[in-house]
C-alpha cells in the first residue's frame, strides 16, 4: 500500500505549498485507523498532532488513491452473480 501511495504522491507533488507534517506511512496508518474505528477526524487529528481538516484531507486522499488502484478494485456485482450461478451448476 505504501508503494502505491509513493507513486501517487510523486505524481501529485508540487514544489509550492506547505509540506505535510505526516509522512506517507503515518497517513496510511491514520486512514486505516479511521476506517477501522470510525472515530471523528478531530480525535484522529489530535492523536497525530494535526488539525481536523488536515486529517480529513489525508484520509480522503489515501482512500481515493487506493480505491483507484487495480489491486483494490472490487469485482462488479454482475460478475459475482455469474460466478455464483456457474458454481451452483
Amino acid at each position: 500500500m505504501v508503494n502505491i501511495l509513493r507513486k501517487a504522491g510523486g505524481l501529485k507533488k508540487s514544489k509550492s505549498g506547505r509540506k505535510n507534517k505526516l509522512n506517507l506511512e503515518e497517513q496510511l496508518l491514520m486512514a486505516l485507523e479511521y476506517i477501522r474505528e470510525y472515530r471523528t477526524y478531530f480525535h484522529i487529528g489530535q492523536n497525530y498532532g494535526i488539525s481536523e481538516s488536515s486529517a480529513y484531507k489525508a484520509v480522503k486522499w489515501v482512500e481515493g488513491t487506493l480505491v483507484k488502484h487495480p489491486n483494490f478494485a472490487l469485482t462488479a456485482r454482475k460478475a459475482i452473480i455469474e460466478l455464483f450461478r456457474n458454481w451452483l451448476r
